[in-house]
């Protein structure tokens, strides 16, 4: 039961992040990326942000490269350009 709970928990602010990196880039008018720390923790990026992150990820998990324009395990979500 409490998996479930945390799933959903998890689902919900996965969500939340998403619609928020969306209507704050509309406002600022840049590309954000939503990144998952953790489950139920998204933390919403700029570029150079973005860039200072991946290096950290890449030096705690080892990672030979990393690739901030394809999402995955890490990177949920990436905005569209604005216009």
């Amino acid at each position: 039961m409490r998996q479930k709970r945390n799933q959903r928990i998890d689902l919900r602010m996965h969500k939340k992040a998403i619609g928020k990196a969306d209507r704050l880039s509309k406002r600022m008018k840049k590309r954000l990326w939503v990144l998952r720390e953790a489950p139920g923790v998204y933390h919403i990026y700029t570029k150079p942000q973005m860039k200072a992150a991946a290096r950290t990820i890449s030096k705690e998990c080892r990672l030979p490269a990393f690739n901030f324009y394809q999402t995955g395990e890490y990177i949920v979500h990436i905005t569209q350009r604005p216009d």
